[in-house]
């Protein structure tokens, strides 16, 4: 049911679910109305305003519930235009908020000034635990105020940057303030401009950091001499268990180091390699590594220039794996 602006009924806002409010062409004075409704509420517990055509002025009224609200723990803006003042009045009243731990704001125009507050905030914040920016402005400039805070924060555990127009420089600035970090977990740059030296930055991160769980550079400029680095730094890791390298022109050369890193990484469970430049001798590689490696058990090799045989062995090494729970 389409909940519009002109017949936003206050009551509908204590029973309604977290997806009844998604695509619904809210708006600013919608959003007023159930900002207005929330502000003492203490029953609702995740507000989903995604794709509601909602402005600065509608995060603003938002920010304002958010003040006297000790409910929410769950906030999520995404595929709106907020902007950068929207964020701005967002991230002040989370410097004092201690109840919000999910923030997603995805596409939401947020440019270098919003990374500048969200910065502030999180050096301030002890209780956000993830932040959704997929598919903003925030750039190597915007992302270096981040990292500010990064180096402080004690909380945030999931952090997506994907689609944000980040060059190695930004990779490397997050690199340096992950080092000190001993929270982030989950880490998506997919999307970005990050080639080799980005990849050693970040591989310095996996070698000596015990946190990093998941990490997400799907669609990057990472190529064989950027696997390198992650290969070396991979024997020596002992957490990671996804890594996602899909589309990062990685040919047999890196395909074979990271066969190699198979058959002694006992973490790694996920490893993407689809739409890359890997040929029958690089599918051979991972097949001899899957021979040693019992931990795996989602390795795909999809789109790339391989006999149908190669890999559909892969394919059903991997699904009879999963079959056994493996």
């Amino acid at each position: 049911m389409h909940c519009r602006r002109t017949v936003v009924c206050t009551l509908c806002f204590w029973v309604c679910s977290w997806k009844a409010l998604e695509r619904n062409h809210i708006g600013d004075d919608g959003v007023t109305s159930i900002a207005n409704a929330l502000r003492d509420n203490s029953g609702m517990r995740t507000l989903n305003l995604s794709y509601n055509n909602i402005h600065t002025e509608g995060a603003k009224q938002v920010a304002l519930m958010l003040e006297t609200n000790q409910a929410l723990t769950s906030l999520d803006f995404g595929f709106n235009h907020i902007e950068d003042g929207g964020i701005e009045a967002i991230s002040n009243v989370l410097k004092k908020n201690d109840t919000l731990k999910v923030l997603n704001i995805e596409y939401n125009g947020i440019h270098q000034e919003g990374a500048n507050f969200l910065g502030a905030m999180l050096q301030l914040n002890h209780t956000i635990t993830t932040i959704n920016l997929l598919k903003n402005h925030i750039t190597d400039e915007g992302l270096e105020f981040i990292c500010s805070a990064i180096k402080v924060n004690d909380t945030l555990v999931s952090f997506n940057l994907a689609y944000n127009n980040i060059h190695d420089e930004g990779a490397k600035k997050l690199a340096a303030a992950l080092l000190a970090n001993r929270s982030i977990s989950f880490l998506d740059l997919s999307f970005n401009h990050i080639d080799k030296d980005g990849a050693k930055g970040l591989s310095a991160v996996l070698a000596s950091n015990g946190f990093i769980r998941e990490l997400n550079l799907e669609s990057n400029k990472i190529g064989d001499e950027g696997v390198k680095y992650i290969w070396e730094s991979l024997m020596k890791n002992t957490v990671l268990s996804v890594l996602i390298l899909n589309n990062n022109f990685i040919g047999n050369e890196g395909v074979q180091l990271l066969s190699t890193l198979l058959k002694v990484n006992g973490t790694l469970r996920k490893l993407h390699l689809d739409s890359n430049h890997i040929k029958n001798e690089g599918a051979k590689y991972i097949i001899e590594g899957l021979k040693e490696n019992k931990v795996i058990n989602d390795l795909r090799i999809f789109y790339n220039a391989l006999d149908k045989d190669e890999w559909i062995i892969i394919r059903d090494e991997c699904i009879n794996r999963r079959a056994m729970g493996k």
